[in-house]
């Protein structure tokens, strides 16, 4: 069941697996890469400051796509709470 979680509920998020993931299409990443998360565009990006790093790219994924191929975060459960 999926619902939001109220502001100072703490909620419980997958980070084992493999995720198809949106991504600025002039963002060249390549295979090993390291991936993060940024919150204001909603899509993967490069590590940076201000970004919230997510794990590492499975494949290339280069100039003109819109799309992160997969990728892959460490084996574990993280909670933390909704601001």
């Amino acid at each position: 069941m999926r619902r939001a979680a109220a502001e100072g509920e703490s909620v419980e998020i997958a980070t084992v697996g493999v995720y198809e993931l949106p991504k600025a299409p002039a963002t060249v990443i390549a295979q090993g890469a390291r991936v993060a998360w940024d919150d204001t565009a909603k899509q993967i990006a490069l590590p940076g400051v201000g970004l919230y790093p997510i794990g590492v790219a499975v494949l290339v994924a280069g100039n003109g796509a819109t799309d992160l191929p997969p990728v892959f975060r460490s084996n574990r459960r993280v909670s933390f709470p909704v601001n």
